[in-house]
């Protein structure tokens, strides 16, 4: 894992360099709802806690 500053929201290239997927993963995550995530006005955010979790867990599964 990366060294990243903390703050409130990562971008999606964020998550994905830190998990060593490719940037289209985790978009197709967030298309499918497998990471929370915020409409912010410079784009899509990934909030702090959710970040983490998916690092030390994988995406959630699908919700039903």
């Amino acid at each position: 894992m990366g060294e990243l500053p903390a703050k409130r929201h990562y971008r999606p290239e964020e998550l994905a360099r830190e998990m060593g997927v490719t940037l289209e993963t985790v978009r197709r995550w967030l298309r499918k709802d497998l990471v929370n995530h915020v409409h912010l006005p410079k784009g899509v955010r990934i909030p702090s806690e959710e970040f983490w979790w998916i690092v030390q867990h994988g995406p959630r599964p699908r919700p039903m």
